[in-house]
């Protein structure tokens, strides 16, 4: 029948065995080295060695092993051993295969069984070894251990298991020999001897401290002797000396003498000599005491000094060790502050800086917990935290502001367009951040300045000119600045740039024009009073700084726009309490301003349609926001309890804008010839 299967031995003409099954008419055999599994039967070994039937009754019935209960006694393959310790011991001679490891010798031309100090550089059998060396760390002989090893069939698993089982058997431990017998009889000499000299040392060492303790109370004894005899004699001294002084020094006639009464009685007297007597003795052993414990009391004074000298020692190397952490945990944090700030460069993220306004008659609401975090406490305590690019404190200066967006600003001239928003409640200091006082100018005019002053450095190998325009949004009109009548502009969309006809464009070739051009855009700009501020912004401001650089020797032209906007104030108006015509403003103002939160939620959720029609701010803003440009978004806060609320919002918005990812800016560079489209 098909299913019936064939079993034969396959004897190799290298000497190795191999268990075949026949079944359908193929033949396998069995891979029992490597892949424990049935394998085809190679075509090439039918000339390489010869197939034996195997009668699988027979083979069953040799290797059948009878149970301890039924094993017969007349079988000579049974045994027993009587065990020091297991007692007595069933044995039973078993025939199984064996994996036994040769080698072939070419010159006997022949397979000889390798040698167990060859084996043990075999690379598999090493490994094994290890293997079991690993397992069993107590047990270091590599030839023990290949012997069990070659007893289990090579089987590390079993022979671990085994060695488990026969650990510290009497009969496993090496035989010992005579001259570790005689060893062993002189280390036990040796530590008889030892311990004869150890209790002698002992005995001696009692005697000695029963010796000392009566010398020392004998000393004790002496000691109060001579205190008492030193005492007594200087009493005595001291009752010469009197006697001596009234004894009268020349004779005289003895005159009639008055009985006296003593002041002191005489009972007093010697109570009082007693208590100085036993006051000097005190004072003769408190000194004897002094003079026998000076040296240790020296001792551990210099002892004292060694160990403070040690602390201040110590406490020097642990503050150089602070220093030294300090160092590099702020090298660190600047080092993964650059990798984070190219990250952004690469991802084009909007960089969102957060600045609160300085008010000490404020209530403080803010926590500052570290420079790119902070905390809000509302009225209720409830706290919100926030982070940012950078938190600046209520203490940053104008020098600190410009510093960290510098590098950006800078980048301007190499081509890129660039922009930076303020955006903040009213009368949080936004104007101040864009614009300043004259004695401490904001971003707009130190821009401006550094700008000229990269162009004057660049001077040899490029020529620079810059221009600026300034344009306000009030109630949805693009109002110019720079001109008497402050004329209406229109706005033209062209692709994802925007185009502004008729703007006026004013050079700037020094500071000086810098500072004439704010003014009179500053003398154009709508202000007005309300509840919040004095002075309030009822418009959005936007100046705009083109650069263009023309190359000496390439002739191409690299144009970039510097885009600032001080935003008008978000504000609440039931807060604000305007009215007329401050309430139309401030609907247009808020209108605008929910405009651009709708485009930066549009462009963090990368949705196929940009809103940016929704007001002139967002039309304006486009360039910038489109993907070509880097921008930087400034939120200005209140730091009093009472605009908790606005601060948390405003604190929202700037979240919201961090999320969105522009792309990485594009360099705006034309070749020798080209042009850039009119504004």
């Amino acid at each position: 029948k098909e299913e019936d299967v064939q079993f034969e031995t396959f004897l190799h003409q290298n000497g190795r065995e191999f268990i075949c099954a026949v079944r359908a008419g193929k033949r396998y055999y069995l891979d029992d080295w490597h892949s424990h599994d049935w394998q085809f039967f190679p075509e090439r070994w039918y000339s390489e060695g010869t197939l034996v039937p195997l009668s699988t009754g027979e083979s069953h019935e040799q290797n059948r092993v009878p149970s301890a209960r039924n094993a017969d006694d007349n079988d000579d393959r049974v045994g027993h051993l009587k065990h020091p310790k297991r007692g007595k011991v069933q044995t039973y001679l078993m025939e199984e295969r064996h994996y036994v490891h040769f080698f072939f010798d070419k010159y006997l031309g022949k397979w000889l069984r390798l040698p167990i100090g060859w084996e043990l550089h075999h690379e598999l059998v090493k490994q094994m070894v290890d293997h079991v060396e690993e397992a069993l760390p107590k047990w270091r002989d590599r030839a023990d251990i290949l012997a069990l090893l070659r007893a289990c069939n090579y089987n590390p698993d079993e022979c671990i298991g085994t060695y488990l089982v026969l650990e510290e058997d009497d009969w496993l431990l090496p035989q010992r020999t005579s001259k570790d017998a005689k060893a062993d009889e002189m280390k036990d000499e040796k530590i008889q001897e030892l311990t004869e000299k150890l209790h002698k040392l002992e005995s001696e060492l009692l005697a000695e401290k029963k010796a000392r303790v009566e010398a020392e109370q004998q000393l004790s004894e002496l000691v109060e002797k001579y205190s008492k005899i030193s005492a007594d004699a200087t009493s005595a001294q001291r009752q010469v000396e009197a006697m001596q002084q009234s004894r009268p020094k020349t004779a005289r006639p003895k005159t009639p003498q008055v009985a006296i009464v003593p002041l002191v009685s005489e009972r007093d007297l010697e109570e009082l000599n007693q208590q100085v007597k036993n006051l000097h003795k005190t004072h003769v052993r408190l000194k004897m005491d002094m003079l026998r414990n000076i040296g240790s009391i020296n001792a551990v004074i210099s002892d004292a000094i060694k160990a403070a000298a040690d602390l201040k020692n110590a406490d020097v190397g642990s503050k150089q060790e602070l220093e030294e952490i300090r160092s590099l945990y702020q090298r660190e944090a600047l080092q993964r502050r650059l990798l984070y700030n190219q990250l952004q460069e690469l991802r084009g993220n909007i960089r969102v800086f957060c600045r609160p306004r300085r008010d000490d008659r404020a209530r403080n609401c803010l926590g500052f917990p570290s420079d790119q975090d902070i905390t809000v406490t509302n009225q209720d305590g409830g706290k919100k935290t926030f982070s940012f690019d950078k938190v600046y404190t209520s203490d940053s200066t104008q020098e600190n502001i410009f510093v960290d967006t510098q590098p950006i600003i800078t980048s301007c001239v190499d081509g890129y367009n660039v922009c930076l928003l303020a955006y903040g409640q009213t009368g949080s200091g936004k104007t101040f951040t864009m614009m300043g006082p004259d004695n401490n100018p904001g971003i707009n005019i130190r821009a401006i300045s550094e700008l000229l002053k990269v162009c004057s450095e660049r001077s040899e190998t490029k020529s620079f000119t810059l221009k600026v325009s300034m344009v306000e949004i009030y109630n949805e009109t693009v109002q110019d600045l720079l001109t008497e009548d402050t004329k209406v502009l229109e706005l033209s969309m062209v692709g994802n740039s925007v185009k502004i006809p008729n703007i006026m464009e004013m050079a700037v070739k020094e500071v000086k024009d810098i500072k004439k051009i704010m003014k009179l855009g500053d003398s154009n700009r709508k202000t007005a009073s309300t509840k919040m501020n004095s002075t309030s912004s009822r418009s959005h401001l936007v100046l705009m700084i083109t650069v263009e650089g023309e190359d000496k020797v390439t002739g191409a032209i690299s144009k970039g726009v510097l885009t600032l906007c001080d935003l008008a104030g978000s504000e609440r108006i039931s807060k604000t309490e305007a009215t007329g015509q401050r309430l139309v403003e401030a609907a247009a103002i808020n209108k605008s301003l929910s405009a651009l939160g709708q485009v930066f939620s549009a462009l963090r959720e990368s949705q196929l349609h940009i809103p940016y029609r929704n007001s002139k701010l967002t039309q304006i803003l486009r360039p910038c926001l489109g993907g070509d440009a880097k921008a930087c978004l400034f939120v200005n806060i209140s730091p009093d309890v009472s605009n908790s609320q606005e601060t948390c919002n405003t604190l929202e918005f700037g979240s919201n804008a961090r999320q969105v990812a522009l792309g990485q800016a594009k360099q705006n560079i034309q070749k020798k010839g080209g042009g850039f489209p009119p504004r």
